[in-house]
């Protein structure tokens, strides 16, 4: 398995802004439960898909072990894909109704990512099927941190706008 080092930097840093969702809560002076539901959804995006992108980082390890390395990138792309168009479809039709453009745009990307995973688990080559994985990955942690930024520039500005006691 040539990319275990990629991968587990990946899961590193998937775990690191997992971890910054306290960071998140902290900087909120509102508590959790009071929070806007589009507040609300990018936070459970920066958790849960952080969580996702450790989870699916360490996956083709345990698969590695009982099958060749092809058959194995293969069979967990193709869960990886599987997971990823359920989760992806829960979120967006979970949406908010005041959701901004730019989640739902994400959200219509990571269904065709989604899509690309489970085709390419069964129609790709070794090589393609190892970078699909990777892209995978990456996509995710990129969502994550989209939803870690979008915390925080938001509460930034909700903080800046209402005056002080």
């Amino acid at each position: 398995m040539e990319s275990s080092e990629f991968i587990l930097t990946i899961a590193g840093l998937a775990l690191g802004l997992a971890g910054f969702s306290g960071v998140i809560v902290g900087l909120n002076p509102t508590p959790l439960s009071q929070w806007d539901p589009v507040d609300k959804l990018n936070f459970r995006v920066l958790v849960q898909v952080a969580a996702v992108a450790a989870f699916f980082s360490l996956l083709p390890f345990p698969i590695h072990v009982v099958f060749e390395e092809e058959r194995a990138w293969r069979i967990a792309l193709l869960i990886y894909g599987i997971f990823h168009a359920i989760d992806v479809s829960t979120f967006v039709l979970r949406y908010p109704k005041n959701t901004p453009p730019i989640n739902l745009r994400i959200g219509f990307v990571g269904c065709l990512v989604a899509t690309l995973q489970i085709v390419i688990a069964f129609l790709g080559g070794a090589t393609i099927i190892e970078a699909t994985y990777l892209l995978g990955l990456m996509w995710h942690l990129c969502v994550s941190f989209f939803g870690f930024v979008t915390l925080v520039y938001q509460f930034r500005s909700k903080s800046k706008s209402t005056p002080a006691p």
